[in-house]
């Protein structure tokens, strides 16, 4: 038997968020990455309130360090949204996530968001 490939996920908590919310996000990219034949393997989560515990950088470029170092697959966000609002920033990041680290940008839902 294979194992499945390697995704990572990435999710951008908003003010106001609970943690329930973040959770409830969570738990969606787990069952998207299943539905997928995908193993989540960590979910790297900005937020206004959450701790970085790897020595202060964002969970952006954590996520890019990780994906270098294990040959991550795929990286899943919920929403275009997660990983930017701005167009312009959108583009550049999903480019850095599929060319720099060689990874697929799997978004779960592009309802009532912009790329």
């Amino acid at each position: 038997m294979n194992p499945r490939p390697l995704a990572l996920g990435y999710l951008r908590l908003q003010p106001g968020d609970t943690p329930e919310a973040g959770d409830n996000l969570i738990a969606d990219m787990h069952a998207y990455a299943e539905r997928e034949g995908l193993c989540l393997a960590d979910v790297f989560t900005e937020g206004v309130d959450v701790p970085d515990e790897r020595h202060g950088r964002s969970a952006f470029c954590a996520l890019l360090d990780t994906l270098r170092r294990v040959d991550g697959h795929a990286v899943i966000i919920p929403s275009p949204d997660h990983l930017s609002r701005q167009p312009y920033s959108y583009r550049t990041r999903s480019m850095i996530i599929e060319v720099e680290a060689g990874a697929r940008l799997l978004v779960m839902s592009t309802a009532g968001t912009r790329p």
